[in-house]
């Protein structure tokens, strides 16, 4: 799965957080909001309203929607501290296994507590944004809009197709939301310490690239160190379930290039999504072809009205790889959230457990 592939599905789909309503567990040091826009009354909008069409982009047998005020994204802030992991599993049991995305903007170092949210995170397969910056607006993480090859006017006129996504519509309405935007307090906009190692947990993990990242520890600074280090074995832990050696060379890469998808996940999707993965490479070369021989024409008029056909099956190409991934990421959710919670959530049996494979994490690692 080349990583141009899986760009042509809007980059597994940008999200940011925004206004938000609820308060935390009074235990716990971190604050856990519910992004509004994300609650699932006000998703619908995208999928016109239409039961049908929410089931249907997410390949799901039919069920009972999610509950209307339930919130599909949540702003986490504050400071890391005791009770945190316990919160947090109480919002994925509040959210039926339809909470999907957490917005990451917390400080603070406790390694077992952090150890216990990465935990959460992975066994309840949800994504991971960090947030970065003062001012971020929301964006639905399961779908992007795609626009017309070229505009409704100009000398390729003709050449316009529909839109290739039947969500564009009903996008184009979200997006005109007036409570997208958040602003965070000042000076406490940043994913740092103990929730670095939290946003590597997620099964899907974007980072806000446009802004600086924070500077490395400085050598002065054991503590630092050690903790950026014992953080990196307990990534490389999580997303191949076994501890690396000590001279592993990706215990030394940077964050930032920890790739968007762990391993496991990776491969399930492209199991999974393996024939729309293929058309889009196919057309994808194939539109490298005729841009090519455009320019051989020195991009002549005829020349580059050729080039509209295929972009726009491109473009169709990568809304059916988008939603073939969407659709995938769901159905994991779920069916960890099922297992877990079979009937009803047994909430001291499930700390138990996670607890348990937090310390199995954690064991270890503080040697290599």
């Amino acid at each position: 799965m080349t990583f141009r592939t899986i760009r042509l599905a809007a980059l597994l789909l940008f999200a940011t957080p925004v206004l938000l309503l609820q308060v935390a567990h009074s235990a716990a040091a971190l604050d856990f909001r519910c992004i509004e826009p994300s609650r699932y009354r006000n998703l619908l909008q995208i999928f016109n309203d239409d039961p049908a069409a929410f089931f249907s982009y997410f390949n799901l047998a039919r069920r009972p929607l999610p509950p209307h005020e339930s919130c599909r994204a949540l702003l986490v802030t504050g400071t890391i501290g005791a009770g945190a992991a316990d919160a947090l599993l109480d919002r994925v049991i509040e959210g039926r296994g339809w909470l999907g995305v957490l917005y990451l903007s917390f400080d603070g170092t406790d390694v077992e507590e952090e150890a216990r949210l990465a935990t959460v995170v992975r066994q309840f397969s949800l994504k991971t944004y960090e947030v970065r910056g003062p001012v971020y607006f929301y964006q639905p993480d399961f779908a992007v809009r795609w626009t017309p090859a070229v505009g409704k006017a100009g000398l390729l006129a003709a050449g316009v197709t529909n839109d290739p996504s039947p969500l564009d519509a009903g996008l184009a309405a979200f997006m005109k939301r007036r409570d997208r935007a958040l602003k965070l307090e000042p000076k406490r906009y940043a994913c740092a310490d103990g929730c670095r190692g939290v946003w590597a947990a997620g099964v899907s993990r974007q980072s806000n690239s446009s802004t600086a990242k924070p500077a490395a520890p400085e050598p002065a600074d054991k503590d630092a160190v050690a903790r950026l280090r014992l953080r990196t074995v307990l990534s490389y832990r999580i997303d191949r379930n076994r501890l690396p050696a000590a001279n592993e060379p990706l215990l030394a890469r940077p964050w930032e290039q920890i790739p968007v998808t762990p391993p496991a996940t990776s491969d399930a999707l492209r199991k999974e999504c393996d024939a729309e993965m293929s058309v889009a490479a196919a057309l994808e070369a194939r539109f490298g072809d005729v841009f090519t021989e455009a320019i051989g024409k020195k991009l002549a008029p005829a020349a580059v009205a050729s080039l509209v056909p295929h972009l726009n099956a491109l473009k169709r190409a990568g809304f059916r790889l988008q939603q073939c991934l969407a659709a995938a990421h769901e159905k994991m959710r779920l069916a960890r959230y099922e297992a877990q919670c079979p009937k009803t959530c047994d909430r001291a049996a499930l700390r138990a457990t996670l607890a348990k494979s937090a310390r199995d994490l954690l064991e270890g690692a503080d040697a290599i």
